[in-house]
């Protein structure tokens, strides 16, 4: 369906169990259609922006499409590439960020924290394995892109290709470029917008929550012993953001 102010209807054409091509109805009459490629799987998720003027579409050929309203093409296609290099004029002033892990001498612990990482950068499998009996909606399928989420002013989407399910691409839709990788040790459970901001909440199954605005990346560890949060959601005003472990919940507050 359509975002709560448009009049219109999406539909997926489907050829037995994959969808193909992307339909626009108004009022039970197709007014447009889409199709970026027939030979191989097809479409694996959409996604509106809150204002209705953009339509992102994953697919299982690790691209993420997005469509004009008006015209019901392609304004830009965005790969999800193993190798990035500043050389291409897509990820150019991206910045790659990696989790990697030290150890705190003084409290006896490991820590996790991002670390920047120069280009040309090559994006290798996923260090550790899926947590198991996680609560995630991403589907178990180890190809195409999933979790694709538009920030609150349409400006922003992320988006996780799940042959390399550690990684959250982080793509500037104004200027149609790259603008973060953020990479992990683990793979990607939940990536959350703010209601109100260009802030991005990540968790994979651990005891971290990871954040990302366009100042740069955090990772805060939680205090709660044993506790690993599988599943977030931001409250209504963005002030607080519910983490959900299997058995158990907690409320993370912001102060400024």
């Amino acid at each position: 369906m359509g975002p709560p102010t448009s009049t219109m209807s999406v539909g997926l054409q489907t050829t037995t169990q994959f969808a193909y091509g992307i339909q626009r109805w108004c009022i039970g009459r197709k007014l447009a259609q889409y199709c970026a490629y027939e030979n191989g799987l097809g479409i694996k998720t959409v996604r509106w922006c809150s204002d209705g003027k953009f339509l992102a579409i994953g697919s299982y050929d690790a691209k993420l499409r997005i469509l004009n309203e008006l015209t019901w093409r392609p304004l830009a296609t965005y790969d999800h590439a193993r190798v990035i290099d500043s050389r291409a004029a897509t990820v150019a002033s991206a910045v790659i960020y990696k989790e990697t892990t030290f150890y705190d001498s003084v409290k006896q612990c490991s820590h996790s924290r991002y670390e920047l990482q120069a280009t040309p950068f090559t994006l290798g499998p996923v260090s550790a394995a899926r947590p198991t009996q996680t609560v995630s909606k991403f589907e178990d399928e180890n190809i195409g892109i999933t979790c694709v989420e538009w920030s609150c002013d349409s400006r922003l989407l992320c988006s996780r290709d799940d042959a390399r399910p550690h990684a959250i691409w982080v793509w500037d839709a104004i200027q149609m470029s790259l603008l973060a990788l953020i990479v992990h040790a683990r793979p990607v459970l939940q990536a959350k917008w703010h209601p109100s901001q260009q802030r991005l909440a990540i968790c994979t199954g651990t005891e971290n929550l990871f954040l990302w605005n366009l100042q740069g990346s955090s990772c805060v560890q939680l205090p709660p012993a044993n506790f690993r949060i599988r599943q977030l959601e931001w409250n209504p005003d963005g002030q607080a953001l519910l983490l959900v472990d299997q058995r158990k919940c907690c409320c993370a507050y912001f102060v400024e």
